[in-house]
């Protein structure tokens, strides 16, 4: 929509503060900010689906880490772990492997919590590009030492190369919605 989401760290506090980062969303349209969350540190952020999935590290403030998930006006904020997550790495377009403290983890978009999973991811996280019509998505990998362009039609959750290139990487952008 209209809202941007972003990390800020308070200037002068100090390495244990509890508050010392704030996620924020600033709407351009109103010109008004909003703090969605606070914690000593975000390990990881990411936007899917029209929802703000991050991981909070509250390690060094005595505070609990988690995984959760929010809205970017604010709204139907939810505690999906409480465990120190390191990584969210996306692995196709619903799905999150959690890196995490204890164990680690997979998380399918619309879940109400991760499920343990057997082994480490070892692949590089995906950086999907909605359209404007949130039909399709655009990400780009490597594939036999080119850039690789990918649209993943998210219904039918198929993907389609559509170039290949030397150099071709981010960022990549939708134009309009074709």
């Amino acid at each position: 929509g209209t809202r941007l989401v972003y990390a800020m760290a308070k200037a002068g506090a100090s390495a244990a503060n509890p508050s010392r980062y704030q996620l924020m969303s600033y709407d351009a349209k109103t010109n008004q900010r909003l703090q969605l969350d606070h914690a000593n540190y975000f390990n990881d952020i990411v936007a899917a689906e029209g929802a703000i999935y991050y991981a909070t590290s509250n390690q060094y403030s005595g505070g609990v880490s988690q995984f959760n998930k929010i809205k970017a006006d604010g709204t139907s904020k939810q505690t999906l772990l409480t465990s120190e997550v390191w990584n969210l790495l996306r692995t196709d377009y619903r799905t999150f492997a959690l890196s995490s403290a204890d164990k680690p983890y997979t998380y399918k978009l619309g879940d109400s919590k991760p499920n343990p999973t057997a082994g480490n991811y070892n692949g590089s996280s995906r950086l999907y590009i909605d359209s404007m019509d949130a039909k399709r998505s655009l990400w780009v990998d490597t594939r036999d030492g080119k850039g690789t362009l990918i649209v993943t039609d998210i219904a039918a959750q198929q993907e389609t190369i559509i170039a290949q290139a030397s150099g071709l990487t981010y960022p990549v952008r939708w134009l309009d919605k074709n």
